[in-house]
């Protein structure tokens, strides 16, 4: 159950604006480089420009706009896997709650990677008391990960 998929992707409109805000921005820088690849090549500048310390100043500028390009769309792939990992824990958490209050039998079920591991094993435990289950062992797992939760300290 640790690998489950989820079905209702949206866990907040703000958090999916800026989604769709960092796509659109790594897609228009990509396109700037594009057009000024483009707009480079075909007007010949490149050519009649003196060089700089032996290396053509297009080609410096270029390769300055490769390098920002890629690290933007890196940057968005990182902050999308990121917050994945931390919104899809906390929405996960907050339907148990709401479960829960509701009187249903329900207990917290992470996947492996996400966030809130030990949030989830405490709710469990809350969980457990209110059902006059008594506390579950402090080490057991939330997830089908098979490395028992780190403690802090």
């Amino acid at each position: 159950m640790g690998n489950e998929r989820r079905k209702d992707y949206t866990v907040s409109k703000p958090v999916h604006m800026l989604y769709m805000a960092v796509w659109v921005t790594s897609l228009l820088l990509v396109g700037a480089f594009l057009a000024m690849v483009y707009t480079f090549l075909k007007s010949g500048l490149a050519r009649s420009a003196p060089d700089v310390m032996g290396v053509n100043p297009f080609v410096v500028v270029g390769l300055l706009a490769f390098v920002i390009v890629c690290s933007a769309l890196g940057l968005g792939v990182y902050s999308i896997v990121h917050t994945h990992r931390l919104l899809g824990s906390a929405y996960r958490i907050g339907v148990v709650l709401r479960e829960a209050n509701e009187g249903k039998d329900t207990k917290v079920v992470l996947r492996d990677g996400d966030f809130f591991i030990d949030i989830g094993a405490e709710i469990n435990t809350l969980i457990d008391r209110s059902r006059g289950a008594g506390p579950r062992p402090p080490a057991a797992p939330v997830t089908g990960a098979s490395t028992p939760p780190i403690s802090p300290g």
